[in-house]
């Protein structure tokens, strides 16, 4: 009869464990879902951040008469903080911003400029 009654309670505190351990694992689920949502929002936040960084140096520069509003990535890497391929994949994601080549003497491709535009670009 002892033998009986030990062996319930071994199968409900099993039953109680693995309850538990179910709750767990659906909390967890939950929990990286919603990580997964702010993790995303805050990438999209960070490449709008870069995008109005890399078009407002070059804007205000236009906008005053200074020049044509062109930038070279060495000038705007130093500038800005960021790396050469945050810069052009930024410039491309950008509808006021083009890029443009500048040609060497012997007619290759020089150097990458990049330029603001105030009207937005075609897609």
């Amino acid at each position: 009869m002892a033998i009986t009654a030990n062996r319930k309670a071994n199968r409900t505190m099993a039953a109680s464990f693995t309850a538990w351990l179910e709750f767990i694992a659906q909390l967890a689920t939950i929990l990286t879902a919603f990580l997964a949502v702010f993790a995303y929002g805050k990438y999209l936040l960070e490449r709008r951040v870069k995008r109005q960084r890399v078009e407002d140096n070059p804007r205000a520069q236009k906008v005053s008469g200074k020049d044509k509003g062109q930038r070279s990535l060495l000038h705007l890497a130093a500038k800005l903080r960021m790396t050469g391929q945050d810069l052009m994949d930024t410039a491309f994601r950008s509808p006021y911003i083009a890029t443009r080549v500048t040609e060497s003497c012997q007619g290759f491709a020089d150097r990458t400029r990049l330029e603001f535009n105030l009207e937005r670009k075609a897609n």
